[in-house]
């Protein structure tokens, strides 16, 4: 999830950022859900920057904000991790190297990253490769081959199997699936 500044999107929805007198539970618990499972296509992707606004929306109109005045120290060691992972989404960075980033080992970066985001290092680390495939089938014709060696996969059947487990479908449907909505936009 994205962190804007000060507000960390993860904790509002959590309702532990902002005072409301009636939480909008269902679209919170249909937000982070949405948020856990990662949109597998364009559609999908829309609905949960709808549902981001939607929820804001509601935060701003109704709530009382409390957002705390600065990160923790551990909060800001991640933060280092996760720029980390963002510079280089297409490498296949190790916990170890996250933790050493962060400045902490790697079980306690592996707790408290997990804590904050609800995920775990290694997980998210994966999804930002997936993702990185997601754009690179969309934006290019790149062999799937070619596509698991730049992302650090060991094999395209590796990658193709990592990428069906996510989404469901094989990077080669994605790709005809999203190039067929990409040619039907105006």
């Amino acid at each position: 999830l994205s962190v804007w500044g000060e507000v960390d999107l993860w904790h509002l929805v959590k309702g532990h950022g902002v005072e409301m007198p009636e939480f909008p539970q269902s679209l919170a618990e249909r937000f982070m859900d949405m948020c856990k499972s990662h949109p597998a296509s364009p559609d999908q992707e829309l609905e949960l920057i709808g549902l981001t606004y939607e929820l804001l929306a509601r935060f701003w109109k109704l709530g009382r904000w409390s957002i705390p005045e600065a990160p923790t120290e551990n909060v800001l060691r991640i933060q280092k991790a996760l720029r980390l992972i963002e510079s280089n989404s297409q490498a296949a960075l190790q916990v170890n190297e996250l933790a050493k980033a962060a400045g902490m080992n790697r079980s306690l970066f592996s707790v408290e990253f997990k804590n904050l985001l609800g995920i775990s290092p290694a997980r998210y680390v994966m999804e930002r490769r997936l993702e990185s495939a997601q754009r690179m089938l969309l934006a290019s014709d790149i062999t799937l081959e070619e596509i698991a060696g730049e992302l650090g996969f060991s094999s395209a059947f590796h990658f193709s199997r990592a990428f069906k487990n996510r989404y469901k479908m094989s990077p080669r449907e994605f790709r005809h699936s999203g190039s067929s909505i990409l040619k039907s936009l105006p």
